[in-house]
């Protein structure tokens, strides 16, 4: 693979996962943003993540290598990322495997969300107060959406998950329903 350092990933959530992370790591109102939806049950979480953070990908720690996580302090965040499939599962001994995100919620580095599609939720719910939940990358989209300036690739990316179906809808501005309302 070309991104991954975990040969089960697809390159298009390789892809996901570095964009994302690129965006985060230099585009301050997007960080805010989507640390607040992120967090929004974690207030006190957030108010420390609203400084320097950390954001590495295909981080690896004993026997995981995690997706995407956010380092605030002695706090981190991470992050399953999925685009097409729900949560898959992982081997944690030789003949016992467990969903993966119970298997970050297990190495107790951190809080732990699942990006995902609305539509392929986690395989199981979860009490633990460590998980974050499930966030669509609808929202993801839809956070993107309203930020005035945006840079290039931000622009490029919303495209890309509209392309993939993966951006919900986008509700129709005032002038195209003129548009269509002359046409008849």
């Amino acid at each position: 693979e070309r991104f991954s350092l975990n040969a089960e990933k697809t390159q298009a959530e390789n892809l996901s996962t570095e964009v994302l992370a690129h965006l985060l790591r230099n585009h301050r109102t997007f960080r805010k943003r989507f640390l607040d939806r992120l967090l929004i049950e974690k207030k006190s979480l957030r108010r420390q993540f609203r400084g320097d953070v950390t954001i590495k990908t295909q981080d690896r720690f004993e026997n995981c290598i995690f997706d995407l996580r956010i380092q605030s302090g002695d706090q981190s965040i991470i992050i399953e990322n999925k685009l097409y499939a729900g949560e898959g599962f992982s081997r944690v001994g030789r003949n016992e495997y467990v969903p993966q995100v119970q298997k970050y919620l297990n190495t107790q580095q951190g809080y732990v969300a699942f990006l995902a599609p609305r539509d392929a939720p986690p395989k199981e719910p979860r009490e633990n107060k460590r998980y974050l939940g499930h966030i669509p990358w609808e929202d993801i989209a839809g956070i993107l959406r309203y930020i005035r300036k945006k840079p290039q690739i931000m622009e490029e990316f919303v495209r890309y998950l509209e392309e993939k179906n993966m951006a919900g809808f986008q509700p129709f501005e005032t002038r195209e329903l003129e548009s269509a309302a002359a046409g008849y």
